[in-house]
């Protein structure tokens, strides 16, 4: 392990406190957890090429970078160990790292996504939060590096991780620190206090699926909304009780969009499942789920979803990977792509642009017009798999692939 030096804590404790630009990239998907990204934060025209800035390596995973108060942050796989890491963003130079010891073997099924983590960590102003493969939940001062807590999988349960590996990314909000814990069949969804590093409550209903949760309000109240192994469920920040559930099984156990809010509403979908809209409310003291429509024909595997614009744009697993544009009223197809766009995708969205970084290295630029998309230009930015949900911030693009972090100038 190691750490900054004195000087280095000094200026960096002058960086964390300076003021910011624009919105951070504190989490999975971004400042809202939703892939939206400010406009001031994207070109007026985007270039015939993209300026590389640079390119280090800093370990196997599909985590995606975070930025917060000016500094980037990294979790990946260096060996054996999971290692959490800040960076200058302007020059890719490690200003901290910090390293545990990570035994993990890939179900030979999803062998060629690797044993890195796959969990994208949550930032705020002091600490620096990672979720590992196998479970091991861990909150780093962003200043130093030094370990505040740490809480595993196995420590709780039997199972340390779900089937293909700990995949869904911590959600933080009203001081706890909320992420699913354990294994198939043996898991829990647990709140920890963020500063203490104590569990505040477990809900116990379900194993994790690999999802993300997110933080959503029916009925006046707040809630977290989450997919587990077999269900979609909706618990009580504050105390974890179970307000409803509902079944959702996928073929090979695989729960893996993250629910977008829309409205007072949810967009949910799945392989096999399509996608719908579900509405969630409380009569005489109850709750109740209803959809209000489902489009069979159109889903999701692993691609979330992104609400653009008062429009719902998507890529389907379907015809090898699809673009799609949804009407939010009514499910109906507006618009789709040709097919075979490749096998997966992640959606950014600002202003006029919808954004994708697929799977095969390349990030894509498209128009909205009307109920349209128009395909603007193409960058190669990888030549390895890029399944890290990229990061746009102050017109910079940050990837990850399979083993680098780059940075490309947007300008």
């Amino acid at each position: 392990m190691r750490f900054v030096n004195a000087v280095t804590i000094l200026l960096l404790s002058f960086v964390l406190t300076a003021p910011l630009l624009g919105d951070e990239w504190p989490q999975w998907r971004g400042a809202h957890r939703d892939g939206s990204v400010a406009e001031s934060q994207i070109p007026q025209t985007w270039p015939d090429v993209l300026k590389k800035k640079w390119q280090i390596t800093v370990g196997e995973g599909h985590a995606s970078p975070v930025l917060s108060n000016g500094i980037l942050f990294q979790f990946a796989r260096q060996g054996d160990n999971e290692t959490a890491m800040a960076i200058k963003p302007e020059d890719g130079e490690i200003i901290w790292k910090q390293s545990y010891s990570a035994p993990y073997k890939m179900n030979s099924a999803a062998r060629d996504h690797g044993e890195g983590p796959k969990s994208t960590p949550f930032v705020d102003d002091k600490s620096f939060y990672t979720l590992g493969i196998t479970g091991v939940l861990t909150s780093y001062d962003i200043t130093s590096g030094k370990q505040n807590w740490r809480i595993s999988s196995a420590e709780m349960f039997g199972e340390t991780s779900p089937l293909y590996g700990t995949a869904m990314s911590p959600l933080v909000a009203d001081g706890l620190c909320i992420a699913h814990l354990g294994g198939h069949d043996d898991g829990g969804l647990l709140a920890v206090d963020i500063s203490s590093g104590k569990v505040r409550w477990k809900w116990l209903g379900d194993g994790p699926g690999y999802a993300s949760p997110m933080l959503m309000n029916f009925a006046g109240q707040p809630q977290v909304v989450t997919f587990s192994q077999d269900n979609i469920i909706g618990v009580d920040i504050q105390t974890g009780a179970l307000l409803w559930e509902m079944p959702f099984k996928t073929p090979y156990t695989q729960n893996a969009v993250t629910p977008l809010t829309i409205d007072d509403d949810v967009i949910l979908s799945g392989l096999g499942q399509g996608i719908f809209r579900l509405r969630v409310t409380q009569e005489n003291g109850k709750w109740k789920t209803t959809k209000l429509w489902m489009n069979k024909e159109i889903g999701s595997y692993m691609s979330t979803p992104v609400l653009h614009n008062g429009l719902i744009a998507a890529m389907s697993d379907k015809r090898k990977g699809l673009y799609v544009m949804l009407d939010p009223g009514s499910g109906n197809v507006l618009w789709q792509s040709k097919g075979r766009e490749g096998e997966n995708a992640a959606l950014l969205h600002s202003g006029s642009y919808l954004m994708s970084l697929k799977t095969d290295g390349t990030f894509q630029v498209a128009l909205q017009k009307d109920s349209q998309y128009e395909f603007l230009r193409a960058y190669q930015v990888s030549d390895s798999p890029t399944w890290a949900h990229p990061v746009i911030f102050d017109k910079k693009l940050f990837v990850k692939n399979k083993t680098d972090l780059i940075l490309y100038d947007l300008k």
